[in-house]
């Protein structure tokens, strides 16, 4: 299809679609398959505050809510976005303790790197400044928060909570090959969209991935997935599998309209992309979403800037 040209004009959409459906598919069968089995999970008891009976249940009462606030109006992604910060503190506050100085020293350098990468779409009228500061601003609390829940529940994996820099790697790499196929139906469909005659430098494509590749992942997967798993187990102690779906579906679900209120964005970007990457988090790891993550808009940034040099 790239080699057709088809990228700007919309032919061959439908093949386009039914392609990408069958590898979302196909990878999430496959990684849902393969790897730790979610049985293995440790059994998580609700806290002090909810054991009475029935106390479990109340947070999955929290959460149906907060899912059918999401799909019943644009604004309730943000309304969720908005729980989901002060989810972010509230476990910082909670689980104090077993923060580590190296997740605060991690979750900068994220931050830091997701906004020197959000900085140059930024400044090309691509990306608003607000989207900048809150994604790039609160990647460090969300990650320390992520890495508290990820400590507390087992849940996915994170080789970087521990400084294995092989593993942290590994995960990246297999990442960008296992989201390949996703990274050239995403160019195809014309992403990223919009004047990108600025792309015009050989190191922005291998840069520009960093902002959304990191901070979309700390928020929609490390934490949101790893939040929604946390509250819910309790009342789902003996079905672990059944947790994670869940919690894979809410962050999905979120993460597709958040980019847009309309079916396109909840089929194709929520479920087609996001939940693929949700099922990596929390089959193989949180490096590996990141890395998946990163080919998906590599490749459309790739085809960017050749464009921008052919013309």
């Amino acid at each position: 299809m790239l080699l057709l040209g088809t990228r700007s004009t919309g032919d061959l959409e439908f093949l386009r679609y039914i392609l990408h459906a069958a590898y979302s598919a196909s990878l999430a069968w496959y990684l849902a398959r393969t790897g730790p089995a979610f049985s293995e999970l440790p059994v998580i008891t609700a806290p002090r505050l909810l054991r009475w009976r029935g106390g479990s249940w109340l947070p999955v009462v929290i959460v149906t809510f907060a899912f059918l606030v999401v799909l019943a109006d644009e604004g309730g992604g943000d309304i969720v976005l908005l729980l989901l910060i002060l989810g972010t503190f509230g476990i910082l506050l909670a689980y104090w303790r077993r923060i580590r100085l190296r997740w605060l020293l991690q979750g900068l350098l994220i931050a830091v790197v997701a906004y020197l990468a959000g900085r140059i779409p930024t400044d090309n009228g691509l990306l608003s400044e607000r989207a900048l500061t809150l994604l790039a601003g609160l990647a460090a609390p969300m990650y320390m928060a992520g890495a508290v829940i990820h400590d507390r529940t087992g849940l996915g994996g994170l080789p970087l909570a521990k400084w294995d820099l092989y593993a942290v790697g590994r995960g990246w790499l297999w990442g960008l090959v296992l989201f390949l196929p996703m990274g050239m139906v995403n160019a195809a469909s014309g992403s990223p969209g919009g004047e990108l005659a600025w792309v015009s430098e050989w190191w922005m494509p291998l840069v520009l991935p960093w902002f959304s590749g990191l901070a979309e992942e700390v928020w929609f997967r490390l934490l949101m997935v790893g939040l929604v798993y946390l509250l819910l187990r309790p009342a789902f102690s003996h079905r672990p599998a059944l947790t994670v779906t869940l919690a894979i579906i809410f962050s999905s679900v979120v993460f597709g309209l958040g980019h847009g209120y309309n079916l396109e964005r909840l089929v194709v970007t929520g479920l087609l992309y996001g939940a693929p990457l949700a099922v990596i988090f929390t089959k193989r790891g949180w490096e590996h979403a990141v890395g998946g993550h990163y080919m998906i808009n590599a490749i459309p940034w790739l085809f960017a800037f050749l464009e921008h040099q052919t013309l």
